[in-house]
């Protein structure tokens, strides 16, 4: 029913909040706005559902962000010393990815090696700084090449074949969301390919994705 999704939005949108992760929040907004517009364009969900299921999560966001304002938008103040020290260590990762992707372009420095390959390229700094990068998809290709890039992307692709197929459907305007999500915390994290977490929520997303595509 209405009221039970209303809720599942509430209890959802506060806890993306509660996350502090800015490419949580940005996936969850976005992945919403994709919802919706699906929604409204192939006229599946009528707008007198859909706007107020929006203002709740709208209104959950501002309540959330209301109590916790000064930890959420420190997270937006470039000049703090955790956030400017982020956003460098960021541009010094993508600084340093073609001197890790040229060393083996085929097949790749070796799934998990990446941090070795930056010892190996430059050695002799504080442990801390060799960390992942923090971006999925070069991440991968980084430690397994072309090759195993293109295969893993042939899978991920046939996954989004069957959204596609059932796009005009709730469900599969529900697959095509939950895809969103990960693209847009691939491109800006790396946990999904460095923790068993990570993992864990990219087989749940593509397990929920593949059911909701197949529903008859």
């Amino acid at each position: 029913t209405d009221i039970v999704w209303w809720v599942i939005s509430f209890f959802l949108a506060s806890t993306i909040v509660l996350t502090f992760s800015r490419s949580a929040w940005l996936a969850f907004v976005i992945s919403v706005l994709v919802f919706v517009g699906f929604s409204l364009w192939f006229k599946k969900m009528p707008a007198r559902h859909v706007f107020p299921l929006l203002g709740i999560v709208l209104l959950t966001l501002l309540l959330t962000v209301t109590f916790f304002r000064e930890p959420v938008f420190t997270r937006f103040e470039p000049t703090e010393r955790l956030e400017a020290k982020s956003l460098i260590e960021r541009q010094t990762e993508y600084g340093m990815f073609d001197d890790v992707f040229l060393k083996n372009p085929v097949t790749g420095v070796g799934a998990g090696a990446y941090t070795v390959a930056l010892y190996e390229i430059q050695p002799g700094q504080p442990a801390w700084t060799y960390q992942p990068m923090h971006n999925t998809i070069l991440l991968i290709l980084g430690e397994v090449g072309i090759i195993g890039f293109l295969l893993l992307l042939r899978w991920v692709h046939s996954i989004d074949q069957l959204s596609y197929r059932v796009a005009r459907t709730r469900a599969g305007m529900f697959a095509m969301s939950l895809g969103t999500v990960l693209l847009v915390v691939a491109l800006f994290d790396h946990y999904l390919w460095t923790s068993w977490t990570g993992f864990a929520l990219a087989a749940f997303v593509f397990a929920m994705m593949t059911r909701w595509s197949t529903e008859e």
